[in-house]
């Protein structure tokens, strides 16, 4: 981590800030108080510190608030304030927009912005994959805790195949004729509609083939690609994957079997 073997983590973790999830203060003390009392568990900081993590996450004037008045928004910038005492080179957030109304949420995007244009560098965990493909550069999908796509989130998206959402009256019907044409996945996602990937075929084609199979089309949508979309394909094909191995041998193939 940051050129260094992890060995030394001490010296490493200096230079790292971390908030996980939900951070915790003492809501009877103000946010500088809280930001001062836990700084001096390591040490402690200069006040020009502390007053310039207050001004960056924009809680300069509510810094002498009780927290127990601050809004759930107000206490994760607060949280990223004192991740960021140390001046830290690498930040890693965890789920910093979880709970947040659109106001907060609005409010927490802008800071990790800024943040990153400080040229801080941003490791964050994220189930709001909306909130990824805005704020990222680089993007890494991890299934059953190992890695199976990684890259700058403009390439993954160039590569993920193009699809089509379908609504139809008989799925069974739909997905037997998908299946049947070479290059074209097709998975149903409930009692009335197919996502259908292919390499191949455009909407057009899909629609042919399934008219003229007799499948009554209600619904053709082209699906936008979107990191949501390529995430969705990426863990159902490591699924099929590991399904795969496991029911030829009992045991995942290969290395990269997740």
């Amino acid at each position: 981590m940051l050129g260094a073997p992890l060995a030394q983590r001490l010296s490493v973790g200096r230079r790292v800030g971390a908030l996980v999830e939900a951070p915790a203060f003492y809501p009877h003390l103000t946010g500088w108080q809280n930001l001062r009392l836990l700084s001096s568990l390591s040490g402690g900081v200069p006040r020009r510190s502390l007053e310039r993590a207050l001004r960056t996450v924009g809680l300069t004037e509510a810094a002498h608030r009780r927290v127990n008045t601050y809004s759930h928004g107000m206490r994760q910038r607060l949280g990223i304030a004192q991740a960021l005492v140390p001046r830290p080179e690498l930040l890693i957030l965890d789920e910093p927009a979880s709970g947040l109304d659109p106001e907060g949420l609005a409010e927490v995007r802008e800071l990790m912005r800024r943040l990153r244009e400080d040229e801080i560098t941003i490791f964050l965990s994220s189930h709001l994959l909306h909130e990824v493909e805005a704020l990222c550069t680089h993007v890494a999908v991890i299934s059953r805790g190992r890695i199976v796509a990684e890259g700058e989130v403009g390439g993954v998206l160039e590569g993920a195949r193009p699809g089509v959402r379908i609504v139809v009256e008989d799925v069974e019907r739909a997905l037997e004729v998908l299946c049947e044409k070479a290059g074209v996945e097709a998975t149903a996602i409930d009692e009335r509609t197919i996502e259908a990937r292919n390499d191949v075929f455009d909407a057009a084609d899909i629609n042919e083939m399934l008219v003229r199979a007799g499948v009554r089309v209600q619904e053709l949508t082209p699906m936008r690609r979107s990191l949501e979309s390529f995430y969705m394909q990426i863990i159902r094909e490591s699924a099929r994957r590991t399904d795969d191995g496991e029911s030829e041998s009992g045991t995942p193939k290969g290395p990269g079997a997740v």
